[in-house]
């Protein structure tokens, strides 16, 4: 009896041990697969990630990357100009904006060398209104002992276009003397006036007369060629001056650049004093003969 007792507790014992290591094997095989499910995850997730990564990479190199459109580039060109014109005309102006002074005021500035006049075109061979407000201011100057000097530069290029004898005749009609005033023919463009004035007439220090709108051009053209120069402006109003000041805004820009550089003007020659005779300048001229008339003088 006792040696069955034992048996059946030896194989109770047995069946217990069996009954715990299978346990533990199911237990180690449950960990096994989650484990190996968390793998099977992990691989999945990446293989996706990686995946999704090169959709991500093919998409990009497929999309073509966006240009700029033609009227973009045309508008930022457009600001870039419009930029570079306003700065130019800003120096031009703000340079010499503190030597434009009123007439009562030129007396003070000391002597000077001469009182130019800048031509601005002829009607019917006489001066269009506009030049004859600058003679005007330049008489005014001259019969107030500003300067005993007139010194009339502009464009004489043709036998049948004489600016300047022009400009000189009005003010001899006007009371000036006509050795007291010089001609300039070769004054084509106002740097071409100032770079003149300074090689040829040797002149250092002087008054311009011209309009407000021109006359910021002027002086910056004349301090360049390092001629001491005040401004007294004609301050009449006169038509067309929209499309004169749109003219000016380009003039600015090219005259900016002229300066900088200071080449000779299209016409030079020897140098003429102004310590002669103003009548001496009157036939001075700077085109060729031979292409407009055969023999004679042009008329």
């Amino acid at each position: 009896m006792a040696s069955q007792k034992k048996g059946k507790r030896s194989t109770k014992k047995t069946n217990s041990t069996r009954s715990r290591s299978t346990t533990a094997g199911s237990r180690s095989s449950s960990s096994g697969s989650r484990s190996s499910s968390a793998k099977t995850t992990s691989t999945r997730s990446n293989s996706t990630r990686s995946y999704s990564a090169r959709k991500s990479s093919a998409s990009k190199a497929e999309t073509p990357k966006k240009k700029k459109s033609p009227l973009k580039i045309c508008l930022l060109l457009a600001g870039a100009c419009a930029l570079a014109i306003l700065v130019l005309n800003l120096i031009v102006i703000l340079y010499p904006m503190g030597d434009i002074i009123k007439a009562e005021e030129a007396k003070e500035k000391g002597e000077f060398d001469c009182i130019m006049i800048l031509g601005c075109g002829l009607w019917d061979n006489e001066p269009s209104p506009m030049l004859q407000g600058r003679l005007d201011v330049g008489i005014a100057l001259y019969k107030d002992g500003v300067c005993d000097k007139l010194l009339m530069s502009g464009d004489h290029s043709r036998p049948d276009y004489n600016e300047v004898m022009a400009m000189k005749m009005y003010a001899v009609n006007h009371g000036v003397p006509a050795d007291d005033i010089y001609l300039d023919h070769a004054g084509y463009s106002t740097y071409e006036s100032m770079k003149r004035a300074e090689r040829i007439y040797g002149v250092k220090k002087m008054i311009v007369v011209t309009q407000r709108y021109h006359m910021y051009r002027a002086l910056y053209d004349a301090k360049l060629a390092e001629i001491e120069a005040y401004g007294v402006c004609d301050t009449t109003s006169y038509n067309g001056q929209l499309a004169r000041d749109a003219r000016e805004v380009l003039a600015r820009c090219k005259d900016f650049f002229v300066s900088m550089f200071q080449p000779n003007a299209k016409e030079m020659g020897d140098p003429i004093s102004l310590d002669g005779y103003g009548n001496d300048t009157d036939d001075l001229y700077y085109y060729d003969e031979s292409d407009f008339l055969e023999g004679g003088d042009p008329t």
